[in-house]
């Protein structure tokens, strides 16, 4: 029986044997070799922790979850609130050096922060300054501290939590009234009435999707290509968990929107205010709750609640 004739291509039989005396072909050497499969690795590696960062860093990093400890009372966040909103009223933005009611109102002011708390001595030093005589810089942290009043305001019942996470204006809402001089402290005071543990949480929490999400968009358009993909493939999984949790957020299918806009639809003005509006609210809540003194913990965006049961 014959054999079928060669495919077309291809030789009909293997090339013959080099003669020994024919010329060799450089061999490439091994560390070569092992250099290249060891940058492949790494690339392989990098591309990897990249999808799973959070969940790495979040174990081996920053370790268990913050453990809440005896929330504060109803009084100490009402003086804290008070600080706040008394020092947010204190910025510059709100006077005229050249205008007669702006003297007056400032020494009210001054007056009101004597009376109805007691003030530490670094906010008293920027309380009794002039019209003027703050640095721009504490013009801004002062305008900011609005926010850890708004926070607080919440905390106590007197405003709803402002879900747009718009700069916030104590006279927009009617309870810190703007009628400062005239105001019945005792009777603002009376008012008061401390929302429970679970609701402080939520708020908290939203405050912490909002800087994760306003913070994964910036990190989208400053990072390179690849951190870039990383993340944005990486965020999908954790809007579901967010809206699994928080379905109290402006949800538009898997996104919700922040004041109005998905983070995509901002400038990157509007995302870094966003940020620190949400973060001043953050403190204040995370404080109110006994996680630790003012100010004391750093948020991480771990979103370690994730993990977790939603709460109801």
């Amino acid at each position: 029986m014959s054999m079928p004739p060669p495919q077309q291509g291809f030789p009909a039989s293997p090339p013959p044997m080099h003669s020994p005396s024919a010329p060799q072909k450089s061999k490439v050497p091994i560390w070569v070799w092992l250099l290249i499969a060891a940058a492949g690795l790494c690339f392989i590696s990098m591309i990897v922790l990249g999808f799973f960062a959070d969940k790495l860093l979040d174990n081996a990093v920053y370790g268990e979850p913050l453990k809440q400890g005896t929330p504060q009372s109803q009084d100490a966040i009402y003086e804290r609130m008070m600080t706040e909103f008394l020092m947010s009223e204190r910025s510059d933005d709100y006077f005229n050096a050249d205008d007669r009611e702006s003297q007056v109102f400032l020494k009210n002011l001054q007056e009101i922060s004597q009376e109805v708390i007691t003030l530490d001595p670094a906010d008293q030093a920027l309380m009794d300054k002039a019209i003027g005589e703050l640095s721009e810089q504490e013009n801004t942290d002062l305008r900011y501290r609005s926010e850890a009043a708004h926070a607080l305001d919440f905390a106590l019942g007197y405003v709803e939590f402002d879900i747009n996470f718009d700069i916030w204006e104590a006279d927009y809402f009617g309870t810190l009234e703007n009628e400062i001089p005239t105001t019945n402290w005792k009777a603002h005071r009376g008012r008061a009435k401390l929302r429970s543990e679970n609701e402080l949480e939520i708020a908290r929490r939203i405050c912490d999707a909002v800087m994760w999400r306003v913070d994964e968009e910036l990190f989208i358009r400053e990072s390179d290509f690849f951190r870039a993909i990383n993340s944005a493939s990486s965020s999908g999984e954790d809007l579901r968990d967010i809206k699994r949790h928080l379905p109290e957020l402006d949800w538009h299918g898997n996104d919700f929107k922040i004041n109005g806009m998905l983070t995509k639809e901002m400038s990157m003005s509007q995302l870094n205010v966003t940020y620190w509006v949400a973060l001043e609210r953050w403190y204040a809540l995370t404080w109110a709750l006994g996680y630790g003194d003012w100010k004391e913990h750093e948020n991480t965006l771990a979103l370690r609640w994730l993990s977790e049961k939603p709460l109801e």
